[in-house]
């Protein structure tokens, strides 16, 4: 999009080149019979366009061209900050989750060992141990599952930022996330408005 801007800049810089007077002036030197030593004759030409209709429109519509590209890259910046912001949200929502599976994890180690005390007494049924051994494992496939979700959420961002996810990461309280949230909602907005925008200019560059 960047690129577009530049070309939509240098298209506008060549209009109003064309439409500017231009300047060009001679240095002779002459004789005449009288004056055999000779003299300098110097000539200043001026050549300018008259601006018609034509003229003046082209020199609008490369304006509101170049603005129309402008706006494009303000729309791609702002989807390209949407989808980051999202992204972290979910990498924060995420965590939050893995770390109360992890909690469960640790009480459902402490219930297995208990099982096995009582299994090897003869006081509990083998069902119960085979229940108990399920959960543990379970609750090891979602904190894998939860990871996984977690490492392509960061390689999502690197991919759209173009720069190494950090590696302490990155820490967002609740409330923090409620205001991303908000956030989020605003860029939407800030979004709708441009595609108004880029409307509008595209209405003006063709009149």
């Amino acid at each position: 999009k960047e690129a577009l801007v530049n070309a939509e800049e240098l298209n506008e810089l060549s209009a109003k080149l064309y439409a500017i007077p231009k300047l060009s002036g001679t240095v002779t030197q002459k004789h005449t019979r009288i004056n055999t030593q000779g003299y300098i004759e110097s000539r200043l030409i001026l050549n300018s366009l008259l601006f018609d209709d034509v003229t003046l429109n082209t020199l609008k519509s490369q304006h509101y061209k170049l603005l129309g590209a402008l706006v494009d890259l303000d729309k791609e910046k702002e989807t390209i900050v949407s989808s980051v912001m999202s992204d972290q949200i979910n990498i924060s929502l995420y965590e939050k989750l893995r770390s109360n599976a992890q909690i469960l994890k640790r009480d459902s180690e402490k219930l297995h060992a208990k099982i096995n005390v009582k299994d090897e007494v003869g006081i509990i049924k083998e069902s119960d141990v085979k229940l108990a051994e399920l959960l543990v494992q379970k609750i090891d496939n979602e904190i894998y599952n939860i990871d996984r979700v977690i490492e392509q959420r960061k390689l999502d961002i690197e991919s759209k930022a173009l720069y190494p996810y950090p590696a302490r990461g990155i820490t967002i309280s609740s409330d923090k996330v409620s205001q991303l949230l908000s956030l989020k909602k605003n860029a939407t907005d800030l979004a709708n408005n441009l595609d108004l925008k880029k409307i509008m200019l595209s209405k003006l560059e063709t009149k």
